[in-house]
């Protein structure tokens, strides 16, 4: 089982991606074409099972054409740009034996060392800051991401007729898991520009009939700042809009007010985590409760790890299919974040008679 098969069963004419930015539309049908011919030549450039992929592309149609194709033959590493949209800085320590760029596909072994093949289970690896700021790189197998993404559909009620607008990094599980796979999933549509720009934002949500989109608390204020009358009248390119998502962050009240007396829709709040692929909890109601995903375990223990009572507030522990099982080449890491079938969050908050999770704050 590979990532396209995510995509195997929607019509040939139905548009998958579109690229405002170039004026790409791919449908499904020329989606899965490109994939199969980007991992042929992957195979012909000399990519065996479990090798490293690293992908040093924007924002767009062809980061997810590359990913899909990647995680058909090894494992899909996709980089992050720095400041400056360079990718150099990211070949440290990838261990990756072939690069796909702008250029084409090279074979390369990055200055970390020689090249590394991965668990033959393994699609994916993605970057998290961890609960230190210091990035860790996270093997996600095929399984965890197709399960993420099918308990996103569920939980969002995403079908066909649903139009995402990616304004999240695709590099990271926001905008690759929550998204845009999960928009694949449901046989929708996701818009993915190059970059965010609020300037622009409402003219390619009008222009694409965009159903719904998901950022940060601070990418909303730069939209909201940058609509005009949000409290008089809905922007055009709200008309089709039935939700919007916010992760990332904890939203604060009066904006989440603002937000939906603006666009005239909910906002749902999702609390999302790397090592478990994305979407861990999701709220709709208002109160700032987040309701565990299908499948996921979410635990509330003390700092020996022992699970704490109704309304203790301590540390948010997961368990379940969506989670890893460790970082990347760093032992020690996983260790101590990793134990017994849970990942520690770093992340503390408490749980109601509900089973609901309030977040209250994160480890220093």
């Amino acid at each position: 089982m590979t990532l396209i098969d995510l995509i195997a069963s929607f019509d040939d004419d139905k548009t998958a991606i579109v690229d405002p930015d170039s004026d790409v539309r791919l449908t499904y049908g020329s989606l899965r074409n490109h994939a199969s011919v980007l991992a042929s030549a992957l195979v012909d450039a000399g990519a065996r099972r479990g090798d490293r992929i690293a992908i040093a592309l924007p924002n767009g149609a062809p980061l997810v054409t590359a990913v899909l194709a990647a995680s058909t033959i090894g494992v899909a590493q996709p980089l992050r740009p720095n400041s400056e949209g360079r990718f150099d800085a990211s070949f440290e320590n990838t261990r990756a034996h072939l690069v796909v760029d702008g250029d084409g596909i090279h074979v390369t072994v990055p200055s970390g060392g020689a090249a590394a093949e991965t668990t033959m289970e393994v699609a994916l690896i993605v970057e998290s800051r961890g609960t230190t700021g210091r990035p860790r790189r996270v093997p996600l197998t095929y399984a965890n991401l197709t399960i993420a993404a099918t308990r996103v559909v569920e939980t969002l009620c995403l079908t066909p007729n649903d139009v995402s607008l990616c304004v999240m990094p695709v590099v990271h599980v926001h905008g690759l898991v929550t998204v845009t796979l999960a928009t694949l999933a449901s046989g929708g549509t996701v818009v993915i520009p190059r970059a965010f720009h609020p300037v622009t934002f409402w003219r390619v949500a009008r222009d694409h009939g965009v159903t719904w989109y998901s950022a940060t608390p601070a990418l909303h204020q730069w939209v909201l700042a940058r609509t005009a009358d949000p409290g008089a009248r809905r922007p055009a390119g709200a008309a089709r809009l039935r939700f919007i998502r916010s992760s990332g962050a904890t939203l604060p009240p009066p904006v989440r007010q603002t937000l939906e007396s603006a666009f005239g829709v909910p906002l749902v709040e999702g609390y999302e985590v790397t090592e478990a692929s994305g979407e861990v909890a999701s709220s709709s109601t208002g109160t700032g409760k987040l309701r565990p995903l299908a499948d996921l375990q979410v635990a509330v223990v003390d700092d020996f790890g022992r699970a704490l009572s109704q309304g203790a507030t301590g540390e948010v522990a997961l368990a379940g299919p969506t989670v890893a099982r460790g970082y990347d080449n760093d032992p020690e890491a996983t260790g101590k974040f990793f134990v017994d079938g849970w990942f520690r969050t770093g992340d503390f908050g408490y749980l109601d008679a509900d089973g609901c999770l309030t977040l209250a704050g994160e480890q220093g």
